[in-house]
């Protein structure tokens, strides 16, 4: 039952192409023949073969046998117990016995390749299995338990002030998610161009003259030459823009106040532990991305014409997919998913690494990278429907980053418990959603998740944070008011933030929420800027119903 509730899981959750949706369908269906046949055996077939005439007359067998697949045995024993169950058999005798036989008939038997599949299933690991059928019988039912449903892209990369951590091998404690995997950056993520939020404190380089005199600058600002010069920085809209800040856009959806107070707070005034080099990549584009450029039609046309390519790229089991840049992002939302540009740049680079990491999801879902983008023609994407967009985005980088950094902050493998601290599936949630868990408007609502992600926290070990009072002894009150859960609510979300920083050196990526009647666009009579979430002393009675 468990075997066939995972499968079904499967199905419900992860997004997937006709080919692996009808190797899920099967999963189901032989996970349901066995489960029934295992039942028919136990209640029926085992009590016949067992069974004594004179003490059980009723279990007797009818002349023929059940519509069951049958067996086969060299045993006149078991044969004889298969005739009793009315199960249909084929008795292997030994050859030498055929001299002194008359044979009536000979029948070709059926070929298996021609009846079942025999060929291994495509982009699917194959299961060891041993010798004998009882081996492989085991492997298989083994390998369809532990197989992962999905891998998280982060990876995180280890620093010289970070101890390294790893998740168990075989996945979470239900065996069917890969671990949060505590890894040192390979080379080709070490050549990644480094952005974070804030100036970057790098190896000091020898200084000379006059120029080593001057005062050192972050980067992507170039020192001022005088407001004279026509050589002064300017500054594009994402260079400028503060990650620890969400922007006040009527194209991004509406923020939960308490998480972006906490976001806003965050203290940066000490290098986090990721060091001089932030862990800088993302699971999906950052929702500002898409709607803080000049460019924000373009870029919300491309997202939506590789959306769910993204989606099966994110359902793929094999743990390919480490995730991408800031810029890299930039570069897809562009159209610039195929190897061109210059013989040698760091454009066409770029570009050829996110064609080897995008273009087989691209493929799988029917998308021609090099004939659909850039596209042609740009669709316009009403503010209602980029508020849907961004809010999806932050909701899915924000359960992927939470099982990260619950692994680095741990040292332990729960993925399990991470997406319990959710209402839905972890890849593309429904738009329901948005008004549920902590972006729920009722306190009472918000108040499971908040206890769950609370009894995460408790095991997390940040080097220079201590652990809130009011979560080391969360789940153990009872008597919560409105007030109660709104300081709970706080110090969660400064908690979260303020711990992502120290173990990933930039912005987290926070949950929002929608206002609008989901379909209509419309705000409903009351809606959630009425309501202070995270604000417990203005909580009014009859302002929220809290049964």
């Amino acid at each position: 039952m468990t075997e066939m509730t995972f499968a079904l899981d499967r199905l419900v959750c992860i997004p997937a192409t006709y080919d692996r949706m009808v190797l899920g369908v099967r999963a189901v269906q032989r996970s349901y023949l066995e489960t029934t046949a295992f039942l028919q055996y136990m209640k029926v077939y085992r009590p016949r073969m067992y069974s004594r005439s004179e003490t059980q007359p009723e279990a007797q067998v009818t002349e023929l046998p059940d519509p069951c697949i049958g067996a086969f045995t060299s045993s006149p024993e078991w044969a004889q117990r298969l005739h009793a169950a009315g199960l249909p058999f084929w008795l292997i005798r030994p050859l030498q016995g055929f001299g002194e036989e008359i044979i009536l008939k000979v029948v070709q038997p059926w070929n298996p390749s021609e009846h079942v599949e025999t060929e291994p299933a495509p982009d699917f690991q194959s299961v060891p299995a041993g010798r004998t059928f009882a081996d492989r019988l085991r492997a298989y039912h083994f390998g369809a338990r532990m197989q992962p449903w999905y891998s998280n892209p982060l990876k995180i990369a280890t620093t010289g002030s970070q101890p390294a951590s790893t998740g168990s091998a075989g996945g979470s404690s239900r065996g069917v998610h890969t671990s949060t995997v505590v890894a040192v950056q390979s080379a080709a993520a070490e050549a990644r161009p480094s952005h974070s939020a804030g100036p970057t404190r790098g190896p000091s380089m020898p200084q000379h003259g006059e120029k080593g005199r001057a005062q050192r600058h972050a980067p992507y600002s170039k020192p001022s030459r005088g407001k004279h010069s026509s050589h002064s920085t300017h500054k594009t809209p994402f260079e400028a823009r503060d990650k620890f800040r969400i922007p006040d856009s009527p194209w991004m959806a509406p923020t939960i106040p308490g998480w972006e107070r906490a976001l806003a707070t965050v203290d940066r005034s000490q290098v986090s532990s990721a060091g001089a080099r932030p862990i800088n990549v993302y699971v999906l584009p950052e929702p500002a991305l898409l709607i803080s450029s000049e460019r924000r039609d373009v870029y919300l046309n491309h997202y939506q014409l590789m959306r769910d390519a993204l989606q099966y790229l994110l359902g793929n089991p094999d743990g390919a997919y480490r995730g991408l840049t800031p810029q890299e992002w930039r570069d897809v939302l562009g159209g610039k998913v195929t190897e061109r540009g210059a013989s040698g740049s760091k454009a066409r680079a770029r570009a050829a690494s996110i064609e080897h990491v995008l273009g087989p999801a691209m493929r799988a879902c029917g998308v021609d990278i090099r004939e659909e983008f850039p596209a042609k023609q740009i669709q316009p994407t009403t503010s209602t429907r980029a508020k849907e967009l961004t809010w999806e985005l932050a909701e899915m980088n924000f359960r992927y980053e939470l099982p990260a950094l619950d692994a680095q902050a741990s040292g332990r493998d729960r993925v399990d418990e991470c997406l319990e601290c959710f209402p839905g599936k972890p890849i593309g949630p429904d738009l329901e959603e948005s008004k549920l868990g902590f972006a729920a408007i009722s306190s009472l609502d918000r108040l499971p998740y908040l206890l769950r992600l609370a009894a995460l926290m408790r095991d997390w070990r940040p080097q220079r944070l201590p652990r809130p009072s009011i979560i080391s002894r969360a789940v153990c009150e009872d008597d919560w008011t409105p007030e109660r859960i709104g300081v709970l609510e706080e110090e969660v979300a400064r908690y979260y933030t303020q711990t992502f920083y120290e173990y990933f050196g930039r912005a987290a990526v926070i949950p929002m929420r929608l206002e609008h009647e989901l379909g209509t666009g419309e705000l409903p009579p009351m809606h959630m800027n009425n309501i202070p979430l995270m604000n417990a002393d203005d909580y009014e009675d009859g302002m929220i119903n809290e049964d």
